[in-house]
């Protein structure tokens, strides 16, 4: 089995901070990385780029103007236009809350559940998939009315992941992942996976539907919850 992280980057103010933490481990086998940079501070990019070339498991180092309207888009778009993942069973998609100050609650909350959801506890995306789900994350939130799934307004998707971080499982979405159209907006990235696969196929890491913006989530509350495996 092979498995690969791509590594989403805006380098802008804390993106260097929160890199640093997340990539203390990375469970996937190979990392390739999109730095997304805006024309006036290109000398960041720079960094960061140098940054990645220090990184044993980084294959790939893509480059993108940041676009405001279109967010995390357009790394997404040119990782699937740019790296064969023919090879690869897992895909791990994340990226950095770079424009956020350092100190704010709702990033470290969600820098913290995302590592451990995805990368601490990797195992447990394996056993989900290995038990026939197709999308693996830790904030799986869906819309409802009167207990009618209804699609939310801005994504035009019935489910998604908060985040978003989350894993696909190449060995049933491979077509999908490649060929899905995705939306031309900032939430596009989002909207994309809730598209993947129907919401029965979405494992949650997690038992309740949370946003880290809103509610704090600290780590001995998340930890005590019982492995996938």
């Amino acid at each position: 089995m092979k498995t690969i992280l791509f590594y989403n980057l805006y380098c802008v103010n804390n993106w260097l901070y929160i890199t640093k933490d997340i990539f203390q481990y990375i469970p996937q086998d190979d990392v390739v990385v999109n730095i997304n940079f805006d024309i006036k501070t290109f000398y960041r990019a720079i960094f960061a780029y140098m940054f990645f070339l220090k990184q044993k498991k980084v294959k790939k180092i893509l480059i993108t103007v940041n676009s405001r309207t279109l967010g995390e888009v357009k790394g997404l778009q040119k990782f699937r236009k740019q790296f064969n993942l023919d090879k690869y069973n897992i895909l791990t998609y994340a990226h950095a809350k770079g424009v956020t100050k350092p100190n704010h609650k709702g990033v470290a909350d969600w820098r913290e559940v995302m590592r451990y959801f995805i990368f601490d506890r990797f195992e447990d995306t394996i056993g989900a998939f290995k038990d026939g789900y197709y999308l693996y994350g830790a904030m799986l939130s869906q819309n409802k009315v009167n207990g009618e799934i209804v699609n939310q307004e801005k994504l035009g998707v019935s489910h998604w992941y908060r985040g978003t971080f989350v894993s696909v499982n190449l060995s049933y979405l491979r077509n999908e992942f490649k060929n899905k159209p995705i939306q031309q907006n900032y939430l596009g990235s989002e909207a994309f996976f809730g598209s993947l696969c129907n919401f029965e196929k979405c494992y949650n890491a997690h038992s309740i539907e949370m946003s880290l913006y809103q509610n704090e989530y600290p780590e001995n509350l998340y930890k005590k919850n019982k492995n996938y495996v």
